[in-house]
């Protein structure tokens, strides 16, 4: 990471950090105004997320420990209150401090972070605890919740498609998609369907783009808020679509398998509509009668083994790649010739280098 890079980030940052003073202090006349949590929340998520890609990782490690307080804050389990919102804005002076004056990947050491991590654990506790207690009760005995908070009803878990696209020129951002699946997949039951159609002949690839894709199944009672959040960095720049699927059971059981299988079959357009209604009639697993029926090849609906480590190549793809290997031995063994009668040590170190 270039110092380029890190320098970018800091002045995103300190941006970021003035807009959060701002929200701050509006949330104090405001405390139920859920526009102004969002942007609170948002500005954490942006300073911890581009803070790990940038190697600020006390940075990344600090914020997110308040980031976990405002998300509780979102779904309604934990009120805004004074001490919450200063709090909120002795961290947010902290985190100029870390960015100020700690070098990049330095450890969180500093002893005033870890009594705010505390202090912020200590008050998410103690209000998590007072909101599980019985709410005031209507005259038909029912439990009300303390506020009007549609958000305090928590989320049930539900089964999502989610189409990412990155731009092609999402690396030289910074950014690893991987990192992306991952924060997937750590909301949830998670699968990831890889997308390689649009990888072109290896001599016409760029090594700074990203030609692949990906169809994720997620079901997780994050919420689609939750979700959206992981893409906040790149959603600007890439494709990203989020679809809720209606479930009736867990990833496990074969109907709803089908039924996703097939959802997802028809979104990439293997088959059409008709074809996946036409296969439902019959009692086979849906994988089976597409097979059967030559819409689909087996490749498109084989279950990818947990752990496997191969992936399929096109064989003219294969084919150029030992050509171009065969190229490069060729001309490699013409570099170490060529060196070996010019007395000097630079090329030589260049022409034992290509070798290895």
């Amino acid at each position: 990471m270039t110092d380029k890079h890190q320098e970018a980030f800091k002045e995103e940052a300190f941006e970021l950090l003035i807009e959060l003073e701002d929200s701050l202090l509006e949330l104090g006349d405001s405390p139920e105004d859920m526009d102004l949590i969002g942007r609170v929340f948002r500005a954490m998520h942006t300073i911890k997320g581009s803070g790990a890609m940038f190697g600020f990782d006390a940075v990344a490690a600090f914020t997110h420990e308040i980031e976990t307080v405002y998300d509780k804050v979102r779904e309604g389990k934990i009120p805004v209150t004074m001490e919450l919102i200063d709090l909120t804005l002795q961290a947010r002076d902290q985190i100029r401090e870390l960015l100020q004056d700690s070098p990049p990947g330095e450890a969180l050491s500093k002893i005033s972070c870890q009594s705010t991590v505390a202090a912020f654990k200590r008050l998410a506790s103690e209000e998590e605890t007072e909101s599980s207690q019985p709410q005031c009760m209507s005259s038909e005995g029912a439990s009300l919740p303390s506020n009007n908070n549609p958000s305090a009803i928590p989320d049930s878990p539900a089964t999502y498609r989610i189409r990412f696209r990155p731009s092609p020129d999402i690396f030289l951002t910074g950014t690893n998609p991987l990192s992306l699946l991952n924060e997937l997949d750590s909301m949830g039951e998670c699968r990831v369907i890889a997308h390689m159609d649009a990888i072109p002949a290896l001599e016409e690839i760029d090594p700074e783009s990203c030609y692949a894709y990906w169809d994720i199944i997620l079901t997780t009672d994050k919420g689609i808020d939750a979700i959206k959040d992981v893409f906040i960095f790149v959603e600007d720049e890439s494709e990203v679509r989020i679809d809720v699927i209606e479930t009736r059971g867990a990833l496990s059981e074969p109907e709803t398998d089908s039924k996703r299988i097939g959802e997802i079959l028809i979104e990439r357009g293997d088959i059409h509509p008709e074809d996946l209604q036409s296969a439902l009639e019959e009692k086979k697993y849906i994988g089976e009668i597409l097979v059967e029926k030559g819409l689909v090849t087996q490749d498109k609906v084989q279950p990818k083994e947990e752990g496997t480590s191969s992936i399929r190549v096109p064989a003219e793809k294969l084919d150029t790649l030992v050509n171009l290997v065969g190229e490069l031995v060729t001309v490699q063994a013409r570099l170490s010739q060529t060196v070996s009668a010019v007395s000097n040590g630079e090329l030589v170190a260049i022409a034992e280098e290509v070798e290895r």
